[in-house]
Formats: structure tokens, sequence, C-alpha cells
């Protein structure tokens, strides 16, 4: 079972960092912005599937080396959590590693064509100053539902309470089996609804950056891009509310394991399913929905052959890290990958980061 678990963790994150470069807009590659009808060229596709052969080649080998390891030697619950931990990490650092490589080469290749000016540089900025007043995200009222949920949780809690066990699970291994146990207390009884109430406000406040993000657009048709952008918006901040539920739903399910004594297989099962659905749904919105709603098909659009790309490369730290002093904007659309990051030129936007942490932090250290 702890093998299997490993292995499907390693093929989510082996292919969704292999196919990366097809599920972003057509209008990025590899960090750097291009004319969106440049992708089409032989020279780009041939890198990107360079890109996808060596993430899955190198991250097929580590995933399995370490499976290798694991069977070979017959390590123990700890040593093979602690693989486990050690080779996903390595996965991304490889992962990152080759899109490094491909970044560069991205750089040079616009770099040479902005010299025989098959690419023109641009400074303008297409913005719709309607764009922010659009219903995008879901009323926070809907967040009434995980809440409710939520209240009913610390209600069962402090009713049931006196008769819960005497121990609380917190932890298990690969395995699905109880390896530390925390005596019953106030404290202890709160960790499941704390767990709750964090859930709910994070995906508020995803919310919440979904609406405020900045606004992104391609030269060759401005409009659709908005288009897509606000699909994009929609349909995150939806799937984002359902994820929100079924995840207060699994801690409710948990909290009720403890408080009257249910079979850990039900919480087993629950906390497998919900990862299941999660990692479907994930896969389901990169494939058919993109980053910024790039793979969405829309009807009645038609492309320019523009030339003209932004200039704006400069602000984006090997194409992940956005680092602008002079724009306003707190969040703003990944390049590489799907969802949003923050301007790290704004103060806010480090408060925001390190406070998260913080709280995880504090979370754990509070309830170890």
């Amino acid at each position: 079972m702890g093998m299997y678990s490993f292995l499907l963790m390693a093929i989510v994150i082996i292919l969704l960092e292999a196919f990366m470069p097809l599920l972003i807009r057509k209008s990025e590659c590899f960090g750097v912005m291009i004319p969106e009808r440049f992708a089409e060229e032989s020279d780009i596709k041939q890198m990107k599937k360079q890109y996808a052969g060596q993430v899955l080649l190198f991250g097929g080998v580590i995933s399995l080396l370490a499976v290798a390891l694991m069977a070979a030697f017959h390590v123990s619950e700890a040593k093979i959590a602690l693989i486990f931990t050690g080779t996903l990490l390595l996965l991304l650092v490889m992962s990152f590693a080759i899109y490094l490589k491909y970044h560069k080469r991205m750089i040079e290749w616009k770099a040479e064509r902005v010299k025989t000016g098959a690419i023109s540089l641009s400074r303008k900025v297409y913005v719709d100053t309607n764009f922010h007043r659009k219903k995008m995200v879901l009323p926070y009222a809907w967040f009434l539902v995980p809440f409710l949920i939520f209240l009913i949780t610390v209600t069962v809690t402090w009713i049931y309470y006196p008769n819960a066990a005497a121990y609380l699970p917190a932890h298990f291994d690969l395995n699905g089996q109880i390896t530390r146990a925390l005596p019953k207390s106030f404290l202890t009884a709160a960790m499941f609804p704390t767990l709750q109430l964090l859930m709910i406000l994070t995906f508020m406040g995803l919310n919440w950056m979904i609406q405020k993000s900045k606004q992104v657009t391609t030269y060759e048709n401005p409009q659709e891009s908005l288009i897509r952008s606000e699909h994009f918006r929609r349909i995150y901040s939806r799937a984002g509310f359902i994820m929100c539920v079924l995840m207060v739903l699994d801690f409710l399910v948990n909290q009720l394991t403890f408080l009257f004594q249910w079979p850990v297989a039900v919480m087993t099962v629950g906390s497998i399913l919900l990862i299941v659905i999660l990692f479907a749904g994930l896969f389901g919105l990169s494939y058919f929905v993109g980053q910024g709603g790039s793979r969405l098909k829309l009807d009645g659009t038609k492309r320019s052959n523009t030339r003209e790309v932004r200039d704006d490369d400069q602000y984006w730290k090997l194409g992940i890290f956005y680092v602008n002093r002079h724009d306003p904007a707190l969040f703003i659309e990944k390049r590489f990958g799907i969802g949003w990051t923050i301007n790290m030129a704004r103060p806010l936007g480090w408060v925001i980061f390190i406070g998260i942490i913080a709280v995880a932090i504090l979370i754990s250290v509070l309830f170890s």
C-alpha cells in the first residue's frame, strides 16, 4: 500500500510537470512571452517534446529507484516516509532544473528573432477598466455551506466529547495503520474543527485572489484572452468552493470517527476518496481548462498575425517569479504552471505568504 501511494503521487507530479507546456497559454513558452502564432513553429514544438521526454525519463528512473530501494531493503515505515518525501522533492528539483535549461533556450530563441525583426517588442498594455467589476467569482454567501458544516462539527463535538475515545488518532502510516495517538483533551478535540475553519478562510481568500488578480492579455486577440480569463476565474472559483466543501466534510468524518469510535477504516477510506477526487479534478481542470482558460474552446474568434509582444520578461525572474515594483497588482496568473502567484515586489504579498506559512507551523506545533 505504501509503495502504491508513493507511485500515485509520483505519477501525478511527473505527468503535470511533463505536459505543463501544453497546458499554459501559447503566448507563454517556458516563462518567456512570445506572439501566440509562433507557438506552432517546429522548433518550439520540438523543445516542448524534448522537455516532456526528459521529465518523463528522469522522473520515471528516480521513482523506480525509490520503489526498488523500499522493496529491496524492507525499510521501516519511518524510513519509507523519509524516502517518500525526499523522492518527491527530488522530482520537483529535477523538473525545475530541466525547465531552467529550456527557459534559457527560449530567451536565446526570442532574442535572435527580435534581432532579425521577426518579433517586435512593445510596452503597450491592454486594460479593460470594467474587467474587475464583473461577477467572476462565487458570492461569499456560498461559503455559509461549509461554515454550517463547521458549526455542526463543533456542536456534535461539544455534545459527545465526554463519551469519546481516550485517544485521538493523529498520524497514520502509508498502510492506514495508526502510528501515533493523542490523549483526549479539549485541545485535541478542537483539531479537526480548527482545520475546517482554516480551510474555509483559505478558500475564501483564494476566491478573493481570483477576483483581484491582474488581467493577462495577448496582442493577437486581447478581447479573446479577456473572455478566456473570465471563464478561467469563474471555473476555478467554483472548483475551489467544491474542494472546500469536500475537505470540510472529510474533517467532519474524521471527527465523528473519533467521537463515536468508528473503525479507523472509515477515516482512511474517506481520505483516500478525497485524494482521488482532488487529483481527478486537478487533471480535469488542467486538461480541459488550461492556464488562463487557454484550452477552452471559444466560437467565433479570429486571430491576427501581429508580431508584437509585450516587453515585460524582465519582471519575470527565471520565468516563474514576478517582481515588479511599478505594478500595483498583488496577484497575477503564473507563466509556467496552473493558478496564480504573487508580485514579490509588493510587501503585502510577502506578508500574506509568510502569514500562511506561520499559521500552518502554528497549527502543526499546537496539535503536535
